[in-house]
């Protein structure tokens, strides 16, 4: 079945729970038997977080008929979570291209993604194609290159007049904000904590600890055999603690 052919049901456009469930299922329910499909990520116009909460969505025979996500995505602009988008996919390849700038004010992420769906469609044989962005710039290529087409859109970066458009011309589109639930947040909550080990990492010029031991022993004038040394490292260097202060800094603390 053709989903640009003949009118398809208006069910994406009121907000109840479970249409943009059902329109994505529908899509890949009655799309090619034996083709699988891809989906392309407008990396600059989609909510990594919300796209995968989409996957935890889909069934395993559903999820099996994904050949491939391909994320285009600007490394300036662009958030870091598509790079660990894999890790949610369920074994679905993920792609990530970085897009270079050729001027500072200039994308040219919409160009290599409209490369992308033509390579697809033409030269890989891939008739259904899910495209995650809320840009209207992106309509040219549904337009003009001949695929069934799913757009994943969110409510607030996208306009009338570009769901008006799809709309007239029979093109499934269903907003990614439905899937998004506080229970499907562990997506962020892991880039969260890998960025911020990041950050802290290039932050901190941490000292070696032998060095810093071997220092304050020296300054207590000390005499101490081996054991009792190995003892007292132990004991103190293996008890330090990072400490928040209230003024937002940081001390190093030697457990109580």
């Amino acid at each position: 079945m053709n989903l640009k052919q003949g009118k398809v049901k208006h069910l994406g456009f009121k907000c109840l729970k479970g249409y943009s469930q059902s329109y994505i299922l529908q899509f890949v329910e009655k799309g090619s038997r034996n083709q699988p499909f891809r989906i392309f990520v407008d990396g600059e116009n989609c909510d990594p977080y919300r796209l995968a909460a989409m996957f935890d969505s889909l069934k395993g025979y559903e999820i099996q008929k994904i050949d491939k996500v391909i994320v285009y995505y600007d490394e300036l602009n662009s958030s870091k979570a598509w790079l660990q988008l894999k890790f949610f996919t369920y074994n679905v390849e993920v792609e990530t291209i970085a897009v270079e700038r050729i001027k500072e004010d200039k994308s040219l992420v919409d160009h290599k993604l409209v490369a992308g769906v033509s390579k697809a469609v033409y030269k890989d044989d891939v008739d259904s194609i899910i495209l995650a962005s809320s840009d209207s710039d992106f309509w040219s290529v549904i337009e003009d290159v001949d695929a069934n087409y799913l757009v994943l859109l969110e409510k607030t970066k996208c306009g009338s007049d570009f769901k008006s458009l799809l709309w007239n011309n029979n093109i499934f589109y269903c907003y990614l904000d439905k899937f998004m639930t506080p229970e499907k947040d562990k997506f962020f909550d892991i880039v969260f904590k890998k960025e911020l080990e990041k950050v802290i990492a290039n932050s901190f010029v941490l000292p070696n600890a032998e060095q810093i031991f071997r220092e304050a022993l020296t300054q207590t004038r000390a005499s101490l055999s081996s054991t009792a040394r190995d003892h007292l490292y132990n004991t103190t260097m293996n008890n330090l603690k990072l400490v928040l202060n209230s003024n937002g800094t940081f001390s190093i603390e030697i457990a109580k």
